[in-house]
């Protein structure tokens, strides 16, 4: 915006300025000076020729083999529930967005992702749902407690949260367990490995090594299959609890590591935790593709034991307490003085309380992982609605604001359909690209704005042209020929010229190691060649068959 209001200002305030202020030498008595050139007037007569004779096939079958092409890259004719255009993908890879292939900021990344797998996180919170653990608050024996509340007693309750839970500890392992075997997953972790090999080092009988037989939780079902060492040989009717079992193992956490151990993966309060995992693939298909799966693995399990009992992951609409509960009183906010703290704490009325935050609902009930894996599927689903709606809100105010300044709905009509062709030829190079699994040049959140500034430079020359070939219909009395011809002499010159100097612009671009520098290079300049194409010869068509009032009067 600052930077074409500073075009618009030189443009027509300091180059006339400075033209009136340094005027050309005998201009008055030299009429080349005022004479198209050589090469402006062939252009232009060989243009014309094209245009208003047999050879202005040649335009349109260009435009039709770039329509058709494009077609055929985004797959515009198969879409799916999910993409207007399968050809074209839009999620990010991060290396590749930033760093050429051949760069060598590129391959030292790819070196570093082979000798260390995992570049990407993943997160899985977990919760226990409120009617299978409601997490009382402790009884309180003081007389400070209202009479009837209800309140859990940790001498005589069961022990609350969900990581209390036996067949939720399975379903975790379960979890992990597919993770890990994902292809696109590597290294995982979360508290379930602290209960496998307690479970393992507890169970293997006296005497031997740790036996990984026993790497495992100790939900009912593992338990019947392990009677020998979890069953007592004086009672073989005997059957321990499993959750009880489970507790112990947490008691030992709890009993004999530091405070703040394991924290990362299991709360406090034994009802939330986390499974962390890394994904070992930047590759945008297949990060993608990664969430889709643990999505659908959720779905399928959603009904087994343990998978009930637990809220994974975050659904849009959520409400989710910041994890600052408990430390937002005014007496912490106050003593810590710290922006950071103020800004996690809301004051309501006085008092400081934590924050609430409630997801955007849009209308899915599929998961949301998080990590940075979520960060990428959150550009790769925002993408896939920008890369079409953006660029069609531009085409509307396009055609509204150049209806309004023209008076004619039709050449409005005529821009905005021409500038709809360089995008389409724009989503087509963002698809060729996708099929040669180029990252650095597919449809990704960082080139999406390439698309709204080949827009702005189509209808820029439509409009001088269109303008131009009005002023030449009045001073030549309305004959077509000789207006279009004078047009090319003059505004389809300089058209081309402006068009060969950005191109040249953009040459460094290209040689340069930055990935997004050089997409924009490209795409812009594959639409200038759209555009130079469509401003000399289509418009002039369109405007020559359907005869806008605005450019024709009430001439036909």
């Amino acid at each position: 915006m600052f930077g074409m209001m500073t075009i618009l200002i030189t443009t027509t305030t300091v180059a006339p300025i400075l033209m009136a202020m340094f005027p050309g030498k005998d201009t008055e008595r030299d009429a080349s000076m005022t004479e198209a050139s050589a090469f402006e007037k062939g252009m232009a007569k060989t243009l014309t020729s094209v245009i208003t004779g047999k050879m202005k096939i040649i335009p349109i079958a260009m435009i039709v083999a770039l329509v058709a092409w494009s077609t055929v890259q985004t797959k515009v004719l198969s879409p799916t529930a999910e993409s207007a255009m399968p050809g074209v993908e839009v999620g990010i890879n991060y290396s590749r967005a930033a760093f050429k292939y051949d760069s060598d900021a590129n391959i030292d990344l790819r070196r570093l992702g082979e000798v260390m797998p995992g570049v990407i996180s993943v997160n899985i919170p977990i919760k226990g749902k409120v009617e299978h653990f409601p997490m009382l608050p402790a009884c309180e024996y003081d007389g400070s407690q209202a009479p009837g509340t209800k309140c859990w007693d940790e001498d005589e309750d069961d022990p609350q949260g969900a990581f209390n839970h036996a067949e939720v500890m399975a379903a975790i392992e379960k979890t992990e367990d597919w993770m890990r075997s994902h292809p696109n997953i590597g290294f995982t972790g979360s508290y379930i490995q602290f209960l496998k090999i307690v479970n393992m080092l507890m169970m293997t009988p006296e005497g031997q090594e740790p036996n990984l037989k026993y790497f495992h939780v100790p939900n009912d079902k593992f338990i019947a299959a392990n009677m020998d060492v979890y069953g007592d040989v004086d009672d073989p009717e005997w059957v321990p609890n499993a959750n009880e079992i489970v507790t112990g193992f947490n008691g030992l956490l709890e009993a004999n590591t530091n405070a703040g151990d394991l924290d990362s993966f299991v709360a406090k309060s034994w009802n939330e935790g986390v499974i962390m995992g890394f994904v070992n693939t930047m590759d945008p298909v297949k990060t993608h593709q990664t969430v889709k799966d643990i999505q659908q693995f959720f779905i399928d399990n959603k009904d087994e034991p343990g998978f009930d009992l637990v809220t994974w992951g975050f659904k849009s609409g959520d409400v989710i307490t910041m994890p600052e509960a408990g430390v937002c009183s005014i007496e912490s906010v106050n003593e810590s003085n710290s922006p950071t703290k103020r800004q996690d704490c809301a004051n309501e009325n006085g008092d400081w309380v934590a924050k609430v935050v409630e997801i955007e609902d849009s209308g899915t009930t599929t998961m949301a992982v998080g990590g940075f894996l979520g960060a990428t599927e959150a550009t790769h689903d925002v993408a896939e609605v920008e890369y079409i709606k953006s660029p069609l809100i531009t085409a509307l105010a396009i055609f509204i604001v150049s209806a309004l300044i023209f008076g004619s709905p039709l050449v409005a009509a005529i821009l905005t359909s021409t500038l709809l062709v360089t995008l389409f030829g724009q989503y087509g190079l963002g698809a060729y690209y996708t099929s040669i699994e180029n990252w650095s040049g597919n449809l990704h959140f960082a080139t999406l704005v390439s698309l709204s500034i080949a827009m702005g430079l189509g209808v820029d020359y439509g409009i001088y042209m269109i303008s131009r070939l009005k002023e030449e219909m009045a001073a030549t009395g309305g004959k077509w020929v000789e207006s279009l011809q004078n047009t090319l002499e003059t505004t389809g010159a300089a058209v081309f010229a402006s068009i060969v100097v950005l191109l040249a612009s953009f040459i460094p671009l290209l040689m340069t190691q930055l990935a997004n520098t050089w997409a924009l290079g490209v795409f812009i300049s594959e639409a200038l060649i759209i555009d130079v194409v469509l401003a000399l010869t289509i418009i002039p068509l369109l405007v020559y068959i359907f005869k806008p009032k605005y450019v024709f009067g009430n001439k036909k």
